[in-house]
């Protein structure tokens, strides 16, 4: 049972208000929670500088505690809060610098893919050893012992017994 931290949206159009709740992860936006943890007014009214929110510290340090997960907007508000620090196991660390691979020429690509290997292993299996082209058609620089066999008999007129 995975719990999150998350906020559940109630209240009507233009009026809305956030509870911040602790809930299982596969239960919908406006479940039933196990336990609500605090309210987020986001609208602020005349003569207000800033936003309201109402929580219990003790209970949320609890949730996180036993490994409760906040969800990114939970976050920024403990961060703001000052409940958990900015630089916490739940805030998405900042990815650094991309390192590209090396760059290969295309031959020795080419010449190290593992399709290619697999490839010749199952021409060189389905052959009996003939080299073909991607068509099955053998090869024609090649001369194989099968293949010189098969031209010999064809200049050469069968012996007649007597």
């Amino acid at each position: 049972m995975v719990v999150r931290l998350r906020l559940a949206m109630h209240g009507r159009k233009h009026a809305r208000i956030f509870h911040l709740v602790a809930i299982r992860d596969q239960k919908a936006r406006n479940a039933k929670p196990i336990e609500l943890l605090g309210i987020y007014d986001p609208a602020m009214t005349l003569g207000e500088k800033y936003k309201t929110v109402e929580w219990s510290v003790d209970r949320i340090k609890y949730w996180l505690g036993v490994g409760a997960m906040p969800s990114k907007p939970v976050v920024r508000l403990l961060e703001t809060g000052g409940v958990i620090p900015p630089d916490s196991k739940y805030h998405p660390k900042a990815l650094g610098p991309r390192v590209l691979p090396p760059i290969v020429p295309l031959d020795a690509m080419k010449a190290n893919t593992f399709w290619q290997r697999l490839s010749d292993q199952i021409t060189d299996s389905t052959t009996d050893g003939l080299k073909v082209n991607k068509r099955g058609e053998p090869l024609p620089e090649e001369t194989t012992a099968a293949t010189q066999a098969t031209e010999h008999s064809k200049a050469s007129p069968p012996e007649a017994s007597r």
